[in-house]
């Protein structure tokens, strides 16, 4: 379906994500995950990961060694941006049985 590359501007991490209807592809410096897409909309990891929608300056300088709670972590994007930001440690919190499942599967 689609194929994006970019750079995060604040972060420097080299991004690229591959979309098709079995399958959404990201690589960020090399690192490889995927996701169900019945599970994630192809818009979710390009805003995040290519667009920079969590690019917000105050909260990305406070991540650096710290460690991060994410309540709500659908299928971890979020997670995965606050390490690659330099959080220490994340722990992902999922509290609906069904989209946690849908994770686990992908």
């Amino acid at each position: 379906m689609a194929s994006y590359a970019c750079r995060l501007q604040a972060s420097g991490n080299r991004v690229s994500i591959d979309a098709s209807p079995e399958r959404l592809s990201l690589e960020v410096n090399g690192v490889s995950v995927a996701f169900n897409p019945n599970c994630v909309p192809a818009g979710l990891p390009i805003g995040v990961f290519t667009k920079g929608e969590y690019e917000i300056s105050e909260v990305l300088s406070g991540l650096r060694g710290r460690e991060v709670v994410d309540v709500g972590t659908n299928v971890g994007d979020s997670a995965l941006y606050f390490v690659l930001n330099g959080a220490k440690k994340v722990i992902a919190v999922e509290p609906l049985p069904n989209v946690a499942k849908c994770s686990e599967r992908t």
